[in-house]
Parts: structure tokens; sequence; C-alpha cells
């Protein structure tokens, strides 16, 4: 039986990259989320605020240099633009949603660890997506 490895462009695309460095960051924002709701019994919206911003410091560092390899010297441009979008992401889409649910499905337990990490994950998903694309196209664009 042969074995299967991951091809070489694969490995070395900056989408392949993208996803490791939002494994790492995503146990960053899930281990500060739960910590700061649980120890210290923050509201989901704003444990979530405070562990995004934690990950996203890591998350700059490591999709300018490795992600996406930039090699842009304007710090201040990518800086801003990775700030503005990302805010928008974890910050207006990610916790609006988690805000949404956790209100419209008011019976739910939300303080729950299994579901107040399913809610996380779901809103998740269209933040991602947000990041990646503005990344690409405005964040980290060589010019």
């Amino acid at each position: 039986m042969a074995k299967k490895t991951i091809p070489k462009n694969l490995i070395n695309s900056k989408e392949f990259r993208f996803v490791i460095v939002g494994g790492v960051n995503t146990v960053i924002d899930f281990a500060f989320y739960n910590f700061l709701s649980k120890i210290f019994s923050l509201a989901l919206p704003v444990a979530n605020m405070i562990s995004s911003f934690i990950a996203m410091l890591f998350s700059f560092f490591m999709n300018k240099k490795w992600t996406f390899r930039s090699s842009g010297k304007n710090y201040l441009r990518e800086i801003v633009l990775f700030f503005i979008f990302t805010i928008i992401s974890i910050w207006v889409i990610q916790s609006g949603l988690i805000w949404l649910v956790e209100n419209t499905f008011s019976t739910i337990d939300w303080q729950n660890f299994w579901t107040k990490n399913l809610l996380k994950i779901a809103a998740s998903i269209p933040s991602l997506i947000w990041n990646y694309v503005t990344y690409n196209r405005f964040v980290f664009k060589d010019k």
C-alpha cells in the first residue's frame, strides 16, 4: 500500500499556512475565552473580545512573516489595516453572532463548556473567511 503524503505545493501554499496559524491562534483564543468566562465570570461577548485581542497580536506577526511572507516595509499601514479588518471580523461579526444566538436562544445554558464553545466555533466560521480574504487582498499585499 502506498504511503500518502501531503503534496509540497500544498504545504508551501499560503492557504495551508493560514490554516496552521489559525489553528494555533484558535487554541490561544479559546484558552483565554474559557479562562476569562469561567474564572472571572465575564459575559461571553466581553470574554470573546479580550481573548480575541490577545490572539490578534499573535496572528498579526505570524501572518505577516510566515503565512503571507510579506516583505512590505510599511508596518503602520499593515498594522492599521490588519486591526481594522480583524476587529470587524471578531468584535463585530463573531461577537455579534454570539450575542444574537445567545439572546435568541436564551433558554440554553450558554455557560456550559460545550455549548459555549460550539457557539464560538460556529461564530468563527464567517470571521475566518472574512480574515483570509481581507488579509490576502488588502493587508499583506506587497506593492
